[in-house]
This record gives C-alpha cells, sequence and structure tokens, in this order.
C-alpha cells in the first residue's frame, strides 16, 4: 500500500511567486482581508498561469505592470525593480542597506535558492524589523508563516555544492529584486 503525503504550497506548485506578490502588497497595508487577498492572487493567476514552472524575474515584472496599469492594482502603493536604479551591491550587507534606502520602502520580494529535498529556486518577502529581518514566505515552515532571522541567515550566491543541506537561504540574483513603497496620493 502506498504512503499518504500531506502537502504545502510548494510541493505541488510554483505559485511562490504569486503569493509573495500578495504578500508584499499586504504588507503595505494594501490588501485587507482574506478577499481582497484572495481577488488578487486570482488577478495574478489570470495574468500567469503557470502552475508547475513557477514565475521567473521578468514574468513577474510584466505582470506587476499589467497589474500597475490596469484598474487592479491597490492605490497607495508603487513598485519597481531594484536593478532600475542602476548599481545593485554584492556584499550582503550593503545590499540590504541598499533595498531599504530609498524612501517609503515597506518590502521587497526577492529570490532565493534553499534546500529541502533538492536545491530550487523559491520568491519570498524581506522587510525590516527593529534590527532583524522579517522573511514573509508561502511555504509553512514548523507552523509559522514568519520567520523571524537576522542578516546573517541570507548569504549571498548560487550554492556551489548541489549535495550539501543548509538552513541558509542563498540570495541567487540579487538584481532581481522588486521594492514595494507607500505612495500619497494627490
Amino acid at each position: 500500500m502506498e504512503k499518504s503525503h500531506y502537502h504545502r504550497q510548494g510541493s505541488l506548485d510554483g505559485l511562490c511567486g504569486h503569493y509573495a506578490i500578495v504578500n508584499a502588497l499586504t504588507v503595505c497595508g494594501a490588501l485587507k482581508g482574506w478577499r481582497k487577498q484572495q481577488a488578487m492572487l486570482l488577478e495574478i493567476w489570470d495574468r500567469h498561469k503557470e502552475l508547475y514552472e513557477g514565475m521567473y524575474f521578468y514574468e513577474m515584472r510584466r505582470v506587476i505592470h499589467y497589474l500597475q496599469r490596469s484598474r487592479k492594482w491597490p492605490a497607495g502603493v508603487a513598485a519597481h525593480a531594484l536593478s532600475e536604479n542602476g548599481t545593485v551591491q554584492r556584499n550582503r550587507d550593503e545590499y540590504l542597506k541598499q533595498i531599504f534606502s530609498e524612501r517609503n520602502v515597506q518590502c521587497a520580494v526577492i529570490q532565493v535558492q534553499r534546500c529541502e529535498d533538492d536545491w530550487e529556486d523559491h520568491w519570498l518577502v524581506i522587510k525590516r524589523s527593529i534590527g532583524r529581518l522579517q522573511f514573509i514566505d508561502s511555504v509553512d515552515q514548523n507552523g509559522r508563516k514568519i520567520i523571524r532571522k537576522d542578516r546573517t541567515s541570507l548569504k549571498m550566491g548560487r550554492q556551489k555544492n548541489k549535495h550539501s543541506r543548509s538552513s541558509m537561504w542563498r540570495l541567487i540574483k540579487p538584481r532581481e529584486a522588486i521594492l514595494f513603497k507607500s505612495v500619497k496620493e494627490d
């Protein structure tokens, strides 16, 4: 008899990019309540219906640009790629300073590499919280959805040894970060 397994987001799909956008908008205070979050997730799904392969950076930018041009993007929030600001820092601490140096930046969606059964790419939200980072992740780890980490848990660059296991998350493409910021409505 085959053993049954229970699954969580990410074990059967590649929707972490979809959830990262919704979580970033929630951090910015633009999506209050489950219904608004679900409606935004469905809008994102309408623009990117790739269930298994996930979302690459250019696809995430395309979805966000479409939503910003349509009336489906929440008022009071702007999003743009970090690379639009010029050179991206390669040192982890300088990189994190760069993300949060822009005025009114609430959070960023970043792509990391992590190891569960195998090394995989993954989107999550990062925000500052009094000297620590909060990683807001769509994958429930040990019953917690918000994981508080210090900056040493984030490494720069791809893991060279595909066979080693690590609890560290590796930032694999520093240029592929999207900043979410609050903007005042005129």
